[in-house]
């Protein structure tokens, strides 16, 4: 009789709390270990894109539970980091040809999304 089978398996929910639950808990860790810098990039959203993608890639990918947790404002901005930009793929050749300049708020770029406002590259 096969008690497990890996293709069957669900996780319980339980698992998937203690998952977000940790994730929580070192997001936290990390907003309070950079909090001067946020603080200091508050009016620079280049500069607090920068320090949210250093959390962000420090932290990893959210479980899927605290995808849904949007009461902490730096989990929101982890969220948003990870559903704009491509985490699995190597970033590209930082080049003249991969920098654009966003139409809607003349801020200089290289991803996909402005860093300012969220516009799409055209």
């Amino acid at each position: 009789m096969e008690l497990y089978n890996s293709s069957s398996y669900v996780r319980s929910a339980e698992e998937d709390q203690r998952e977000a639950d940790a994730w929580l808990q070192k997001v936290a860790q990390l907003e309070k270990q950079y909090q001067d810098e946020l603080t200091a990039a508050s009016d620079d959203p280049e500069k607090k894109n920068a320090v949210v993608r250093l959390i962000a890639e420090e932290a990893g990918m959210p479980p899927r539970l605290a995808i849904g947790i949007m009461n902490r404002p730096i989990v929101s901005l982890i969220n948003q980091y990870f559903r704009y930009n491509k985490v699995n793929e190597p970033a590209p050749a930082d080049t003249s040809a991969s920098r654009w300049t966003c139409p809607k708020c003349n801020t200089e770029n290289t991803g996909v999304f402005c860093t300012a406002c969220g516009a799409k590259r055209a």
